[in-house]
């Protein structure tokens, strides 16, 4: 985690969240979250779930070059914003969502603050529902990931029943409490 943020603090509040995202990033069945489900991480502002994301996305990659040295199917993923998503389908319409549908592992963060109706060329989309419903089909393939402050039980509604109603089967769900560490 002090790779990817070196003002990183390891506390009690976040020591046992620590061992169970490692113990998910080694597929234990042992650990308390599902290892074919993504991840959603959602709580507050400021609460470390971006932080928490790329340190698991480094320390998969580590896991890949010195544990199996090469790279391990099942692990890593890519990470991106919404926002960046939202902004890749307006420049290249189904193209793009199609890029992000066909990686294995798919990371997205700060899901909610994108632009909800993106238009490629006057073409409107919620780039993000489309990407969840279509990964949803695809979800024993590979896992995707979420960052949000949004609650999943009452404030994904803006991408649409489908999805909602999918979330627990796609995700392991993660609330992170606490006030803001930045």
């Amino acid at each position: 985690m002090k790779k990817v943020c070196p003002s990183f603090v390891i506390d009690d509040q976040n020591k046992a969240l620590l061992n169970t995202l490692y113990k998910y990033a080694w597929r234990m069945e042992t650990g308390t979250l599902n290892p074919t489900k993504g991840l959603l991480l959602w709580g507050g502002l400021g609460v470390g779930k971006s932080t928490l994301l790329k340190g698991l996305q480094d320390y998969e990659m580590k896991m890949n070059r010195y544990v199996y040295h090469s790279e391990c199917p099942i692990l890593g993923f890519h990470l991106t914003s919404a926002t960046e998503i939202a902004l890749r389908y307006a420049e290249k319409g189904v193209d793009a969502i199609v890029a992000y549908t066909s990686k294995r592992n798919l990371a997205i963060d700060e899901v909610g603050r994108e632009p909800l109706a993106a238009k490629h060329y006057g073409t409107q989309a919620n780039a993000i529902q489309l990407i969840l419903q279509l990964r949803y089909e695809k979800r024993f393939e590979g896992n995707s990931h979420l960052t949000t402050n949004l609650d999943p039980d009452k404030e994904f509604d803006v991408y649409g029943n489908f999805v909602v109603d999918r979330i627990k089967d796609m995700f392991n769900v993660i609330r992170i409490n606490g006030e803001s560490r930045r």
